[in-house]
């Protein structure tokens, strides 16, 4: 069983190019950079926690964080249970290993658990550092906020598995439930920012009270937990005993009935009325790139991981026709120097914005389909390219028609509003594209190694953020009037060499691919 955790981080994490191989070198710098974004990720949880304990509120701290990344958790297997413990691509190959069946449910398990219970420990040691100081806590809170720290993840794990498990299998019988999925995700992370932004100023002692009461009603092993750091041996104990025994249902259940609720999972039903009243024909390449819109809305974590920052652009430009005059009034002599970086802020989330950076690797084993199609090379690099077009340029100008109307920039600053976000459009298309190309990603086990693990999609995003970071920065030391449109121009010129690049060299790069 362990081995198998062990074989899956392995090949998900490509452990061993850190020891061999030419990509040590690529390796150590993707370590370095993932343990830079942890580190900012630690530095905000210990912020909070110390605002919240500032309000003179310490106690409340790690209930709070506790039922904070139970939440995270609970929505992370909800959406990954299906991918992961369920109807993963190797199913069959290990389910013919001589392993029982519990065994195979658990080290699927033990996977989502150890990126869960980093991301719990992400949340809950800063916010353990901030109460420790505060309360000047003894050498008993230490042993038990351990103990207990390896039991956070268990019920929120196993209950977001059953319920993913409960939404794959209903999702197999509904064409639209990868549509409703997006939109509830969405929902729910654009509803957790506006929280986070209305307590912008200030955390009120009276509004963490609040939260904690409903957080207590609703979610009781909160309370447990926090009586338990309290120093109470018999609430420690019944946390621990408590999921300890949900985690020890869930696999017993889950493996008795294995099979078939992996069948069930990954079945496909038809219609059995179906009948055949009209055909279309359309040509090559738009039916290319709507079979390329179908696969991308077909997966919830390549749309979340690439459309959420274009959902904020477009409600944050939306709110400006409400809030944005009285916004920009608040901020005094600071209007002054944001305005003429606008533009710019736009071009930034359409550069973090790149679905064709994991296009090619998400074809899997379709790849060879695509090739023996009767279609160009060039025809089908042109569909991945105009889908993120598509779905980046739309969405800019809309934007920027609402910033104009909400925010009432001069003249200058509102032509830049649409030209510079449709030049980056032009140059993140091809870029993400070229980046995958060269940077693919074949093989894989579940949607969440490609979209969120990928080495293309770390450089294109970051890649893209440098394209619009840079220049932002440049608008500080130098004229904006000047750096805007000479950004613009620079990047609506790489857009074409680099699209030219893939009409001559990136078409063998795919010819190549097997």
């Amino acid at each position: 069983m362990l081995k198998l955790v062990k074989i899956f981080f392995i090949n998900s994490l490509k452990l061993n190019y850190f020891r061999i191989g030419k990509k040590k070198a690529k390796m150590w710098g993707f370590a370095a950079l993932m343990l830079f974004a942890a580190a900012c990720c630690l530095f905000a949880a210990g912020q909070y926690a110390y605002a919240i304990a500032s309000a003179g509120l310490p106690g409340m701290i790690l209930p709070l964080f506790m039922s904070g990344a139970s939440l995270v958790t609970l929505f992370s297997a909800l959406f990954s249970a299906k991918s992961v413990l369920f109807g993963f691509k190797d199913y069959d190959l290990q389910a013919s290993l001589p392993l029982r069946h519990s065994q195979l449910v658990a080290s699927r398990f033990i996977i989502l658990y150890v990126y869960e219970f980093l991301l719990t420990a992400g949340l809950l040691v800063p916010a353990a550092a901030v109460y420790a100081w505060f309360k000047d806590a003894g050498p008993a809170f230490y042993i038990s906020f351990i103990l207990a720290l390896f039991f956070v993840p268990l019920m929120p794990l196993a209950i977001g598995s059953v319920l993913g498990v409960l939404a794959g299998a209903a999702a197999s019988r509904f064409r639209g439930s990868g549509v409703i999925q997006i939109i509830f995700l969405m929902a729910l992370s654009l509803g957790i920012m506006w929280l986070n932004w209305s307590s912008g100023n200030g955390v009120s002692a009276a509004a963490v009270s609040a939260v904690y009461g409903a957080v207590s009603r609703r979610w009781p092993p909160a309370a447990i937990y926090g009586a338990a750091l309290e120093g109470s041996l018999s609430a420690l104990a019944a946390f621990i005993a408590l999921s300890a025994a949900v985690f020890i249902l869930f696999v017993f259940l889950a493996s008795r009935w294995y099979g078939k609720i992996n069948a069930a999972v990954t079945a496909v039903y038809t219609k059995g009325s179906y009948r055949i009243r009209g055909l279309k024909a359309r040509g090559a390449f738009k039916a290319l790139v709507l079979k390329e819109l179908k696969a991308y809305f077909g997966s919830v974590l390549w749309v979340f991981n690439s459309a959420f920052g274009i959902i904020i652009l477009l409600g944050v430009a939306a709110a400006s026709l409400f809030v944005g005059e009285d916004y920009l009034a608040k901020l005094g002599p600071v209007r002054g120097y944001i305005m003429p970086v606008l533009p710019l802020l736009v071009c930034l989330v359409v550069s973090m914005s790149n679905v064709s950076c994991c296009s090619i690797s998400m074809e899997d084993g379709r790849l060879w389909l695509i090739k023996s199609l009767p279609v160009s090379e060039k025809t089908v690099l042109l569909s991945k390219m105009a889908v993120n077009f598509l779905l980046t340029a739309p969405a800019c100008v809309i934007a920027a028609a609402l910033l104009c109307v909400g925010l009432r920039p001069g003249l200058a600053t509102g032509i830049y509003l649409f030209l510079a976000p449709l030049a980056y459009s032009l140059f993140v298309a091809p870029f993400g594209l070229a980046v995958n190309l060269l940077l693919p990603k074949l093989e894989w086990a579940t949607e969440a190694q490609v979209v969120k693990q990928s080495a293309s999609v770390m450089v294109a995003v970051f890649g893209g953020m440098a394209a619009a970071g840079i220049p932002m920065a440049l608008c500080f030391a130098s004229d904006p009037a000047i750096v805007v449109p000479s950004a613009s121009a620079a990047a609506a010129l790489a857009g074409v060499g680099l699209g030219l690049w893939l009409m001559r060299a990136g078409v063998k790069r795919f010819r190549a691919l097997s």
